[in-house]
């Protein structure tokens, strides 16, 4: 059975690393320049992307929630599990930036934080289950 507050503890967390990871401190500058060409961090963050967020909370609901049924079987091996799960993930968007033509930089930036999402959700959901 699912937990619901290591579920919502690990969406709020990776919703925090969002934030940082894509601030001007972090990656902002990289993803900004490839995502939105020629336009400035100002000129998009005006206004509020609800469905940006919303499609991101509900993303990352799912991953804690698969997350939490991976926890439950696999146990001990939770890690590996994570670790195979983001490698899946990884290379699964190789040819979709292959065929969008988007550089090597972008990759990094947006499967990192991909990465990094499922390792904090991984360390939540193992921490509060003990």
């Amino acid at each position: 059975m699912v937990q619901i507050l290591p579920v919502v503890v690990a969406t709020v967390a990776s919703q925090l690393l969002g934030m940082a990871w894509y601030s001007p401190m972090m990656f902002a500058e990289i993803w900004v320049r490839h995502v939105f060409p020629g336009k400035r961090m100002e000129d998009i963050g005006k206004g509020i992307p609800w469905f940006a967020f919303t499609a991101s909370g509900i993303s990352t609901v799912v991953i804690a929630v698969v997350m939490s049924c991976v926890l439950q079987s696999a146990g001990d091996q939770v890690w590996y599990w994570a670790l195979k799960i983001g490698i899946i993930m990884a290379a699964s968007q190789v040819s979709h930036f292959a065929f969008e033509k988007r550089p090597l930089s972008l990759f990094l930036v947006d499967v990192g934080f991909d990465i990094a999402v499922l390792a904090t959700v991984t360390a939540v959901i193992s921490f509060m289950a003990s």
